[in-house]
């Protein structure tokens, strides 16, 4: 019988930052956890779940309800949407898997029908065609929506994109700024700290894998976590950063304020003495951001 719940496990996959980290933190009991959340996750129709299934699977792996929550929350392995969550590396494997197996269903098709034109949703292959250009055009007229409880498969944006787009969300920005634990350093330096995201990315291989924004997303709360290795990285980066601008700027660092009995001050406005020197003459001291603004 054909085992239509079947997933492919990467053998890597204990080595993902973000697994290190549950293993770090929770061991082989909330790495466990994490495998039984992917399994319930498969079987289900849209590869989603509400969060409705823990009770359950908490009274069936023996654990507490609030243990599971705690594994899909607050190690980035999963995004959550409302009241349900899903892996995007599953629906990433998922996706290559079942595209495998439409291509394979499709080449039966023209091993029997020689002659025959394939009409699979968009566009029609003849069989005579060399296998080459039957491989090419198939693999690109794959319709996935017509694979029963499947989500299409859509053209990914470029992952630079998506990380520029997640870096304007506000909203996110200052969730997992708070994540972070780096408080100032992580609001005034939000840009470099982006930038240092992009450059893990590259560095780490992981262009592809950047395909939805709630990948993206997922991949940074990981990069940011307070505790985490590239959060130490962050820090010694920023601070890196700090000296040699100072260095860079020296005395003109602060050419656009003035010194007033030993108070830092703008256009009679006094500066926190934490502040980044002012960036320019135009610039004012946003005490809710708690950074320049113009």
């Amino acid at each position: 019988m054909k085992n239509d719940n079947f997933f492919k496990h990467d053998a890597t996959a204990a080595d993902d930052e973000r697994i290190l980290l549950l293993i770090e933190r929770e061991g082989l009991k909330g790495y466990g956890a994490y495998w039984i959340l992917i399994e319930a996750l498969r079987k289900q129709d849209d590869l989603c779940s509400s969060f409705s299934v823990l009770r359950s699977l908490a009274i069936r792996s023996r654990v507490r309800q609030a243990y599971l929550v705690h594994i899909v929350k607050d190690f980035g392995l999963f995004v959550i949407e409302g009241d349900r969550f899903y892996s995007p590396g599953m629906k990433r494997r998922m996706a290559k898997y079942l595209l495998g197996a439409a291509y394979q269903s499709v080449k039966q098709s023209v091993k029997e029908e020689d002659n025959a034109l394939i009409d699979n949703a968009n566009v029609a292959i003849h069989a005579r065609e060399t296998e080459q250009n039957r491989k090419e055009k198939i693999l690109s007229v794959v319709d996935m929506g017509a694979i029963e409880g499947q989500q299409p498969v859509c053209p990914y944006q470029k992952w630079e994109s998506l990380v520029d787009e997640m870096a304007a969300s506000e909203d996110y920005m200052n969730q997992a700024g708070m994540h972070s634990g780096l408080g100032k350093l992580f609001i005034s330096n939000e840009k470099y700290i982006v930038q240092l995201f992009k450059n893990q990315i590259c560095l780490q291989g992981k262009q592809d894998r950047m395909m939805n924004l709630g990948e993206v997303k997922s991949y940074f709360s990981n990069f940011v976590a307070n505790g985490s290795v590239t959060n130490k990285k962050i820090r010694v980066a920023l601070e890196y950063e700090m000296s040699q601008q100072n260095k860079r700027n020296g005395r003109y660092a602060y050419r656009y304020e003035q010194l007033v009995d030993g108070k830092r001050m703008y256009l009679g406005h006094e500066i926190p003495d934490d502040a980044p020197p002012r960036p320019d003459s135009s610039a004012v001291w946003d005490e809710v951001k708690k950074k320049w603004g113009s």
